[in-house]
């Protein structure tokens, strides 16, 4: 198999459509010499489209050193060498990357309220984000309608994203002062996410809160 995948989702989060070559083939996964797809991780869920014809149901890191990416496919069909065309589920991905910008506005809100608070790497999927909490003092519903509008009010402000690969190859994201790693895709402002929704959500074990954020519209 090919020593790496060119991760192009990394170049350009808004492009929908490549072309690539088949570099390796594995039980029901083909590895592309390159791929707008994005492979799950830190929370984020898998792309999901097609290649020509044949259907991509995940896509996840086929190595441990994440250089490989496997697109999982329905009904086989490619060998290496092939070449297509690769065109990935725009809305669903658009949707994961307004959720997880959003949930990365709370978590800062959150942190300013309470610094001291511990928070685990989230789930962002269709539909739905979340983070775990453990907070240092009581989190209430008023607590959380508050950091609600507060994120409200700072998407509607609108303002631009920066994602980018440091010196030591570590993804960041930035938003203003805000600035932390990750390795997934956003939206490039933040007014782009729309107005959201919080909800506590259940226990994720003794002292921590599962906060979920929502789309609106």
């Amino acid at each position: 198999m090919v020593s790496y995948t060119r991760k192009l989702y990394w170049e350009d989060a808004y492009a929908k459509e490549f072309n690539a070559t088949v570099t390796g083939v594995g039980n029901g996964f083909v590895v592309l010499n390159q791929t707008l797809f994005f492979a799950e991780g830190g929370g984020q869920s898998g792309d999901t489209g097609f290649l020509n014809a044949v259907r991509v149901t995940d896509t996840r890191y086929a190595d441990a050193e994440g250089k490989k990416i496997a697109h999982f496919i329905e009904g086989g069909g490619l060998e290496k060498g092939d070449s297509v065309h690769g065109v990935i589920d725009w809305e669903r991905r658009y949707e994961i990357m307004r959720l997880h910008s959003a949930l990365h506005v709370v978590y800062f809100l959150f942190k300013e309220w309470d610094p001291k608070a511990e928070c685990t790497s989230g789930r962002i999927k269709p539909g739905k984000a979340d983070n775990d909490y453990l907070f240092s003092e009581p989190i209430t519903p008023e607590k959380i309608a508050e950091i609600q509008g507060k994120a409200n009010k700072v998407i509607a402000a609108g303002g631009a994203v920066r994602v980018w690969t440091d010196e030591e190859c570590h993804r960041k994201w930035r938003f203003g002062d805000w600035v932390m790693d990750c390795g997934g895709t956003h939206v490039a402002d933040v007014s782009e996410i729309g107005r959201i929704r919080l909800k506590k959500g259940k226990s994720a074990g003794k002292g921590w809160r599962r906060i979920e954020v929502y789309l609106d519209n």
